[in-house]
């Protein structure tokens, strides 16, 4: 019986352009809702409880409060979906996930980088080089990877230290014998 391995990440496991590209439109889609539900929040309030503290606050913001309330959740989702899942909503539905070079859960540190990094100007465009790894994924040393071929890489390296294990087993067998 096979047991899941972490392996180190190959160039063969990282995510097309088309599953990243995938998971920009859907994360954008989603933080777009997430932004006007905020608004719509406030107005359900506002109707429902007659609770107005929330709608003032918002038509109160300024322009410098509004752009810092975005990025604020601009950088929950990604670090938070990304701490506690590996996945964005984005790449649930490409069948991505974010892991370290050693095929490893990237901690709080690493992500919060990861998400600096895309508010580097002209960060976008840096998918497309050679690979289609991005500079948030370069500058903290993270990997965007199809889940299915990493799943099955382990899943073949399993087998082979099992089978490594089960060889050994019967040679010292036969050393007892």
């Amino acid at each position: 019986m096979y047991t899941y391995r972490e392996l180190d990440v190959d160039h063969t496991m990282l995510a097309s352009r088309s599953q990243r590209l995938v998971n920009v439109i859907i994360d954008t889609i989603v933080l777009a809702i997430v932004l006007i539900f905020t608004g719509l929040l406030a107005s359900i309030l506002y109707h429902v409880f007659d609770y107005d503290g929330m709608l003032i606050w918002s038509m109160e913001l300024s322009t410098a409060g509004r752009i810092v309330l975005d990025i604020s959740i601009f950088v929950l989702y990604y670090v938070l979906m990304e701490l506690l899942t590996q996945h964005t909503l984005g790449k649930y539905v490409s069948g991505t996930k974010v892991v370290m070079a050693d095929g490893t859960r990237p901690g709080l540190g690493v992500l919060i980088v990861r998400t600096a990094c895309r508010f580097i100007p002209l960060e976008f465009f840096s998918v497309f080089g050679e690979t289609a790894r991005a500079w948030h994924d370069s500058i903290p040393n993270v990997y965007v990877i199809d889940v299915t071929i990493y799943n099955r890489a382990s899943m073949i390296k399993a087998r082979l230290y099992d089978a490594e294990d089960r060889e050994k087993n019967i040679k010292s067998s036969f050393k007892e014998i």
